[in-house]
């Protein structure tokens, strides 16, 4: 198996209001958005000063580092639809303790499974979930066939 899953348990309803307040604040980032495949992603670093005293700030940030026993570095994924992630890595050097993972925030029926090509395996995400691989391992996102926005966090960080 590549991946790892597990589910964190966090206020959602919060995390997906606080997300959708950082999408709308695009001034703040639009000139580091990074859009691709009709879908957006928005750095930590470009949230982090004006919405450090959120709940992703002070809750979520701190208990994924905790959970991952590891820094990180983390992105929100705003997946509108008929987005999708063609398949890719984040992988740099190959490094053996370079991971990634995604926790699931907001998942509407049919907004795309995570696809992990080489093996074959897909997993159809579920808000709260939080899923773990090896940063080299190639994965995709199927496109959201819903009419609905799925809000999801990726990360890449050391295991220990």
């Amino acid at each position: 198996m590549e991946y790892e899953i597990d589910y964190m348990d966090f206020d959602l309803e919060k995390m997906v209001n606080e997300s959708l307040l950082i999408n709308d604040d695009i001034s703040i980032v639009k000139e580091n958005i990074s859009i691709k495949n009709g879908g957006a992603q928005i750095s930590r670093k470009d949230w982090i000063t004006p919405f450090k005293e959120s709940y992703i700030e002070k809750e979520f940030y701190p208990a994924l580092k905790k959970y991952l026993k590891s820094e990180a570095s983390i992105w929100i994924n705003f997946s509108y639809p008929k987005s999708y992630n063609k398949s890719h890595n984040h992988s740099l050097d190959f490094n053996e303790t370079f991971f990634s993972g995604v926790y699931y925030v907001k998942v509407p029926e049919e907004s795309g499974d995570l696809i992990f090509p080489n093996s074959g395996d897909r997993i159809s995400p579920k808000e709260g979930m939080i899923v773990l691989f090896h940063s080299s391992i190639w994965h995709a996102v199927e496109p959201n066939l819903s009419n609905d926005l799925r809000i999801s966090f990726s990360f890449n960080y050391y295991k220990q």
